[in-house]
């Protein structure tokens, strides 16, 4: 599963990078001035992702390990249920394993908030981006500066390339989601036995 997850995500991020670069050249050619005000979004989109990207990851990894704490609880209630009911502590062990349920669910809670956040300012960037480039490119038709056509042309690549910004973003933020929930397993894989039991 991990490797199918990886896969599609560094496979769209690939496509995407060079949507965004690809469009981000034919808008230099196109014009330098309107290429500065994307690039300043793409910028801010980068700057965004990397801070989101940071979050995830340890939110993802700290999400696996509170998970396994409960799943921890669990296991040892129900190996030793004998043991649990003869001294009583049925309600002591469900408190304990509720806790570890809300710990979680906090985790998860903050995970979306950080998730709207992230998706909410990149895509007012984006919108912002094209805005702004309308109006500018508004005033500079209505003066002669640029046809129309060139207007809607550079519009049209604008979106295309913040797009291509915003969904490579997505998917770095997947792919470190993906990265922080597999951190433990792969430090448990990478640990050596004990000289002892060699």
């Amino acid at each position: 599963t991990m490797s199918r997850i990886l896969g599609m995500n560094i496979n769209l991020l690939i496509r995407n990078v060079f949507k965004t670069v690809g469009g981000a050249i034919y808008l230099w050619f196109l014009s330098p001035q309107f290429f500065g005000y994307t690039a300043l979004s793409l910028g801010l989109i980068l700057a965004i992702n990397f801070k989101y990207g940071i979050f995830s990851r340890k939110a993802a990894a700290t999400e696996q390990e509170q998970l396994a704490l409960g799943n921890q609880i669990a296991t040892e209630v129900l190996t030793l249920i004998r043991t649990v009911r003869i001294f009583g502590t049925e309600a002591a062990e469900k408190t304990k394993y509720v806790r570890s349920l809300d710990h979680l669910l906090r985790i998860g809670t903050r995970q979306i908030v950080a998730y709207g956040t992230f998706l909410t300012s990149a895509s007012f960037l984006v919108n912002m981006t094209n805005a702004v480039c309308l109006l500018l490119g508004g005033m500079k038709c209505l003066r002669g500066e640029i046809t129309a056509e060139q207007l809607t042309t550079f519009l049209f690549y604008t979106q295309f390339v913040v797009e291509s910004a915003l969904a490579s973003s997505e998917q770095v933020a997947n792919i470190n989601t993906a990265v922080g929930s597999s951190e433990r397993v792969l430090l448990l894989l990478r640990r050596q036995p004990n000289a002892h039991l060699l």
